[in-house]
Parts: C-alpha cells; structure tokens; sequence
C-alpha cells in the first residue's frame, strides 16, 4: 500500500523566469559503523543577481532507523544551516528504515559572487544514516525565458502492485513538458513503469536514480509492477517530481579551423545565437595531454573571435570549445593534424 506524500513547493505559470535543477546520487553510509562521517558535493548554478532569485530550495533524501537525528551538521559555502536532522517528510519503508526529506530555503545564502554552491554534512552519530541524494532547485527571473514548472518533493514509498498518480495543472495547458523523477530503485529485479503519455520502463538497476522523459499526456503515472520473482528489499521510494517547459534564448557557437602554420591554429569562435555564453575556454589536447588553453572573456550574439591556440605537431589534436549556459556545460571540438 503506498504511504507517504509529495507537497507541491514550487511553481512557475508562463512567467519570464529560468531554472537551475540538478541533483547528486550519493547514495553515501554516514556514521554507525560506516567508517565515514562527512560529504560534500558542489553544485554549479549560474551566477545569479540575489534580488532575481525567486526560489532555491535544497533538498536531501535519507534512510535511517531514527526520524530525527543529533550530532547532524549542514553547511552551505561554509554557512551552517542546521545542528540536526529533522525531515520535513518521512515514511516507513520497512519495520526499521525510514526515509526522510529535509528540505531549506537557501535563498538567503545565495550570493551574486558565488560560482559554485558547496554543501556539506557531517554526522558521526548512531545509528547509520545513508544519504540517498542532494538536490538543488533554483528559480529565478529572466527576460530572455519562459518557464512553466512544478516542484514536486516529499517522501513516497510504494509496494509491488502499488500506483502512484498525479495530475499537474500546467500539465494541462501544455502540449508537451519535460518530467524528472527522482526515485530510488530497491533491487534489480523491481520493474518500475514511469508513464506520461510517453512510457519508459526502470529494470536492472539499483539505487537512487534521476529518470528523465519527454511528456505529452496530462497526468503523470508511477507504476510498481509486481513480479513473479520474489525479491528483497522491495520498497520503492519516491523522492521528487519536476514537471518542466522551458523556452529560453542561448547562444550558438561553432568552432572552425582558419589556418595551420607549424604548431599553431588559427581558430574562429562565432556565436550565432541570440545571447551570450559564460565561461568560454579553448583547449587544445593531445594523447590526453593539454597542450594549450586560451580563455574568451566575452563573445556576443551574431559576432566572431579569432585566435591561435599551440597545438602538437605530427600528432592528432583536439581542439575543444568549452563553455557554460545558465550553468550548463556546453562543448563541441574538432580534429587537428599539423
């Protein structure tokens, strides 16, 4: 029988905002007998104006025997956010484990500076507790978007046989979104059908997983198949729900090879999109080794930029065009023999 709730705690309806979403499988054993007490991972969202920032919500998945937890630490860019571990949500997956959600409102910690968000836990208490993931949403306003979304987080467990459905309103209204589900898988042999107009089956894998499809029903449907293999453990988790469209300007940029004079390109960067890219760089690499690197400090819409960039001669090269979007990382490269 399922148990457990997902809390809608983030939306968006036609606004002119953008979104940053991207969520750590850790899966990590902290305290207990685990030999470890500390994690941290860094996220990297795009530099964000603090007064455009309209929602950063962190989130954090965790399996132990206890509901609340002392001797917990969270840090944020060295920023301490709690002393304990107190979900929001939780549910019974068995007679002993329970999974829990702690959610925080970061929005008081972002900082127009910050590149990366590093966060921190530290919990070297008993029982054990596995971090099953971290997840980091960040909303904010942008001229150059579109977003509808829905953020959906909680605690959700659910049995072989068991469904879980949910009917978002902008799912509505939108001919096609874009849905992640954030769910950790009990066993290999589990069959998980994730449907929503489009259909994608989970089997074979075990753990915290970030399932990704394209929709173009109105409602989304988890369904826990029930086999006739017994298994254990079997109870599925359900952690987060995004429902997104996103309609943005980005840019478009294209590399080419102008000349070769010995060991050195003559490389042509152009962007032909409509806004500019963040943190550009060129590399040249050989048998693994970087041979070169050039950084780009800017490159505007529908403009070019020229360079040399030393390459290795009598060798293959790689010449990569790297940069980031929103916080994304973008790459495209082409192959050189002087």
């Amino acid at each position: 029988m399922t148990a457990g709730r997902m809390i809608l705690y983030a939306t968006s309806v036609g606004s002119n905002n953008d979104l940053f979403y991207d969520v750590d499988l850790v899966n990590v054993k902290l305290g207990g007998l685990s030999g470890f007490t500390e994690y941290s991972v860094k996220f990297t969202p795009p530099i964000i104006e603090s007064s455009k920032v309209d929602k950063t919500l962190l989130e954090i998945g965790v399996l132990t025997r206890e509901s609340r937890l002392s001797k917990w630490r969270l840090w944020v860019n060295n920023v301490a956010i709690t002393r304990e571990y107190k979900p929001s949500l939780t549910a019974s997956v068995d007679d002993e484990l329970i999974f829990g959600k702690a959610l925080f409102d970061l929005k008081p910690v972002i900082d127009s500076t910050t590149e990366q968000y590093s966060v921190t836990i530290q919990y070297d208490g008993s029982p054990e507790a596995t971090i099953t993931h971290i997840g980091l949403l960040v909303v904010y306003r942008s001229p150059d978007s579109k977003l509808d979304m829905e953020f959906y987080s909680g605690a959700l467990v659910l049995q072989p046989g068991d469904e879980y459905s949910i009917k978002p309103r902008i799912m509505e209204t939108l001919r096609n979104s874009n849905i992640r589900v954030v769910m950790v898988v009990p066993n290999k042999l589990s069959r998980v059908s994730l449907d929503c107009g489009n259909t994608k089956k989970i089997t074979g894998i075990i753990g915290p997983q970030d399932v990704k499809l394209r929709c173009s029903g109105e409602s989304i449907r988890v369904k826990y198949e029930e086999t006739s293999t017994p298994f254990y453990p079997k109870t599925l988790i359900v952690s987060s729900i995004l429902i997104e469209n996103l309609e943005r300007k980005e840019p478009q940029l294209d590399i080419n090879i102008l000349d070769i004079k010995g060991d050195n390109v003559l490389v042509r960067v152009t962007n032909r999109g409509n806004t500019e890219p963040e943190n550009i760089y060129l590399i040249a690499v050989s048998k693994g080794q970087v041979i070169d690197r050039k950084k780009i400090d800017k490159l505007k819409p529908k403009t070019t930029y020229t360079t040399s960039i030393k390459v290795r001669r009598d060798s293959l090269n790689i010449v990569r065009l790297i940069w980031r979007f929103k916080g994304e990382p973008r790459i495209k490269e082409v192959k050189v023999r002087p």
